[in-house]
């Protein structure tokens, strides 16, 4: 699949409720909306940064210029498939294998079936 565009959005969304910590109230949230079109498919992805440093360095502002200045020089155009391919086939399987495990299995001896949910 090669990736053809990448568009990127600021939104602003009201919040049903505020939020309201020691750093003041919140009634809205700001994030970015990211989509990415390439061989008639379409993607979307949400960056959850907040829009100031409070919680994390990351915000809407430097994940907006890492995304325009760093990673879409590097992504559009290109076909993603053929990148992939220096990633071994071992690699590749074993993150297939541990996204289809059920969550009692992904660490053995942690939690069981008979033990899941239960406290």
């Amino acid at each position: 699949m090669k990736i053809e565009r990448l568009e990127l959005r600021l939104l602003k969304l009201p919040l049903v409720h505020f939020f309201e910590t020691s750093f003041g109230r919140i009634d809205d949230k700001h994030f970015i909306l990211v989509r990415v079109d390439g061989d008639g498919a379409t993607g979307y992805g949400e960056c959850v940064a907040e829009q100031d440093p409070y919680y994390s360095a990351e915000t809407n502002e430097t994940v907006w210029h890492i995304i325009t200045e760093f990673i879409a020089p590097r992504v559009l155009g290109v076909d993603v498939r053929a990148s992939a391919r220096g990633v071994s086939r071992a690699r590749r399987r074993s993150a297939a294998t541990t996204w289809r495990r059920p969550p009692w299995r992904w660490r053995r001896g942690t939690c069981s079936r008979s033990n899941a949910g239960s406290r």
